[in-house]
């Protein structure tokens, strides 16, 4: 029985055969290898930031009719 189960497994492929270029075979599509500081720091930023944005937005639009200098000025 587990012989049966280990020949229906499907085969994988062998990333050195074929006719695959050697860019593929070394990593995988849309994977940054190496991230430079500012986008680490600017995705940091936004991540703990974006609630606060939104909430300046609303209350700009809310309070100061869609003025976004107006609040900063009242300030």
């Amino acid at each position: 029985m587990a012989v049966k189960s280990q020949l229906s497994a499907p085969k994988t492929k062998n990333p050195n055969t074929g006719s695959h270029s050697k860019a593929e075979s070394q990593g995988q599509w849309g994977r940054a290898w190496e991230v430079d500081w500012f986008s680490l720091a600017s995705v940091i930023f936004l991540l703990l930031f974006a609630p606060f944005i939104v909430y300046y937005f609303i209350m700009a639009c809310d309070q100061y009719s869609c003025s976004l200098t107006a609040p900063l000025v009242d300030i």
